[in-house]
């Protein structure tokens, strides 16, 4: 007995020390494309390092017990923050007093107190647009007002609308309907589950994975190498999955949950619902996309729940170039895009209206 103890200590020491020796970065490479050599590195055990990009942003963002996430309020032309990202245009970052970004005219309109008639509530492709709407829905003297803000989904759509938008009593309300909304909905959940403030769950950015698939070895921290090295031991032994993205299936049902929601609440307040499909650039080039048949299955949906809704697939495809309405590289709608958008919606707007 006392022999095969000791045989299984040796036998798990070897398992152990080449587990240890595999969690190492380890390089083949050639000098001189003849004589190879062997470059080890200890991993790193910050996995995530956030974009240059990410970390310019979140400066100016701040967590929201409801929401989530919004950008600091009040920030004016006069601090010149400008942002570009990809191809798109440069733009100079104004946000509202709730920390929604809009232009300086629709701030200035907002807190003279006129009227809105339009709320926009989405995610990144409607906040891309808001000074877009805003002009445009100005020759027809309404007032559009942007409560969209990127990497939002549905349930925060709807804490924005009941938290925020409802309050300036709309008559219309434009809620983006995307392909990338439905996975990150899980995420919500899970954050709503956490009690932490949305920074702190998502490794300190707005944009991060979950702090519950780090690993944190306390007082190990100390010797950083040591703390590196086990951690991707650790790793490579109990290695910690992310939030899991739903099904097509569920999440299709959590997405249909959320907009009927929203429906009902407007309803309640006797505000119109306009749901705007705005399909991937992916779906606009190749005419279909993994998540087209779950689109699909929403707009219909919505259609037999007497839910007014807009699909941009056909509005676009009718333009003649659709897909000249994006991007090069970046993967929004780009400023012809918004304007086509922006026609179609006065359309339906105006089927239930009186303005000229």
């Amino acid at each position: 007995m006392k022999k095969f103890i000791i045989n299984l200590i040796l036998f798990s020491l070897i398992i152990f020390s080449i587990q240890l020796v595999l969690s190492l970065e380890w390089k083949i490479d050639y000098q001189n494309k003849k004589i190879p050599y062997i470059t080890v590195k200890i991993p790193d055990p910050n996995f995530y390092k956030p974009q240059e990009e990410v970390k310019k942003v979140q400066q100016y963002l701040k967590a929201d017990s409801v929401v989530g996430f919004l950008w600091k309020e009040n920030i004016d032309s006069n601090k010149n923050v400008r942002f570009k990202w990809g191809d798109q245009e440069p733009c100079i970052l104004t946000t509202d007093k709730w920390g929604f970004v809009n232009s300086p005219e629709a701030i200035l309109d907002i807190s003279k107190g006129k009227r809105v008639n339009i709320v926009g509530i989405g995610a990144s492709f409607m906040q891309g647009a808001a000074s877009s709407f805003y002009d445009f829905f100005s020759l027809y003297d309404l007032f559009y007002y942007n409560m969209a803000t990127h990497r939002h989904t549905f349930p925060m759509f709807n804490d924005v609308l009941k938290e925020y938008a409802i309050k300036l009593k709309p008559q219309w309300i434009i809620y983006e309907l995307n392909e990338a909304s439905p996975s990150l909905i899980a995420d919500y959940i899970e954050w709503k589950k956490s009690k932490q403030d949305w920074f702190t769950f998502h490794s300190g950015t707005w944009s991060g994975p979950p702090k519950s698939s780090k690993y944190d070895l306390g007082p190990l921290k100390k010797f950083k190498n040591l703390n590196a090295i086990a951690i991707a031991f650790i790793k490579k032994i109990f290695p910690k999955k992310p939030i899991p993205v739903n099904n097509l299936e569920e999440q299709k049902k959590l997405t249909l949950q959320y907009i009927l929601e929203a429906d009902s609440i407007l309803k309640a307040n006797n505000v119109n619902l306009i749901v705007l499909y705005i399909p991937s650039k992916e779906t606009i080039f190749y005419k279909k996309s993994k998540m087209s048949n779950l689109i699909d299955d929403i707009l219909l949906t919505l259609e037999e729940k007497k839910i007014t809704t807009l699909d941009l697939r056909k509005v676009f495809n009718e333009s003649g170039d659709p897909v000249s309405l994006y991007y090069p590289i970046d993967g929004h709608w780009n400023k012809d895009g918004m304007l086509i958008t922006a026609r179609a919606l006065k359309d339906i707007i105006k089927q239930t209206s009186d303005f000229k």
